[in-house]
């Protein structure tokens, strides 16, 4: 609840260029952010992208003895995507910034107003988890793209640096999608 309140501080200071309206988060909209990854200040851009779409974007550290990686929720009207950054990897970022806007797209709403997320939990498997997880993975890596690229196959870091090129985005989230589809 701390975490929450505080979330909620911040994003209420921050400045929003429009009011969110529903439909705006499309995978056209999710690709296009994503491309954001791959310069320096990748995680500001985004920010800012969110802001013009009516989404506060917060940081807050999560507290010592909790495993939350971010949340995702509603502040009236205001869709809030909130990252803990727990794992403090570009890869982590935008993966879990990704999950959390499936999550504003699809499940909240006003009988859901808070979806909290500890992404390394492996008993995490409701059907809005999962949604959310596939979503993000697509939204960073396309399936059509991941299915037919090297990378998959060789884990290369010549092939990880190809498909990033590709596709516009940080070569660290092709590294953590080999990382995490490898188990390794």
């Amino acid at each position: 609840l701390a975490w929450c309140i505080a979330v909620v501080k911040k994003a209420r200071s921050r400045k929003l260029a429009t009011t969110y309206k529903e439909g705006t988060i499309t995978d056209s909209w999710l690709h296009d952010l994503a491309k954001l990854s791959r310069f320096e200040q990748g995680p500001r851009l985004a920010q800012e992208f969110l802001a013009d779409s009516g989404i506060a974007l917060v940081v807050e550290h999560h507290f010592k003895k909790t495993y939350l990686d971010g949340a995702a929720m509603l502040d009236s009207n205001t869709p809030i995507v909130a990252l803990t950054l727990r794992h403090d990897r570009l890869d982590n970022f935008w993966f879990a910034l990704m999950h959390e806007l499936i999550h504003v797209r699809k499940h909240l709403q006003s009988s859901q107003l808070f979806i909290a997320d500890n992404l390394d939990d492996k008993t995490r498997s409701s059907k809005q988890e999962q949604e959310a997880d596939h979503g993000a993975r697509d939204a960073l890596i396309p399936a059509h793209e991941w299915e037919k690229s090297a990378v998959k196959v060789t884990r290369s870091v010549q092939d990880a640096v190809a498909l990033a090129k590709k596709l516009r985005i940080h070569p660290a989230i092709v590294a953590g999608r080999v990382r995490h589809e490898a188990g390794n």
